[in-house]
């Protein structure tokens, strides 16, 4: 059986991805052509199943933040809870984008969940940072 892993351990695990997903949401920013957007649409989508799997699953990141004590589950929930509502406008996406109509609509959806996720992102490394520095 494995040594549990620290919460700075698996944080370090997870950089990978999040460099990964972030050059990812950098291309999606930059690209205007709709008739594009619907394999990286796929690959974002395809790739935030894998991350927030890996971050919530037992062993991940979320148990280590959760192992710090009740008084930051409520912020382990919203995240948890953001992590829904980012997957499921990802996957809107990806639908709407392979039965593009109004693509001027889907780049205003796609804005608004490329700054939702950058958002979630800082929230969580604000939360792992605080968290790094209680434990120092």
């Amino acid at each position: 059986m494995p040594a549990p892993r620290s919460l700075r351990d698996v944080h370090a695990a997870l950089a990978d991805e999040h460099r990964r997903l972030m050059a990812l949401v950098s291309l999606l920013e930059s690209e205007h052509d709709i008739a594009r957007l619907a394999p990286m649409l796929r690959a974002l989508h395809d790739l935030l199943v894998e991350h927030f799997a890996h971050e919530q699953f037992p062993g991940g990141l979320y148990e280590q933040l959760g192992a710090y004590g009740s008084q930051h589950h409520a912020e382990l929930r919203e995240l948890i809870h953001e992590h829904c509502s980012v997957l499921s406008a990802a996957r809107a996406l990806v639908e709407h984008a392979e039965r593009p109509q109004g693509g001027t609509r889907l780049l205003d959806d796609l804005a608004r969940l490329l700054a939702a996720l950058r958002a979630h992102e800082i929230k969580e490394h604000r939360l792992v940072r605080k968290l790094q520095g209680d434990a120092a």
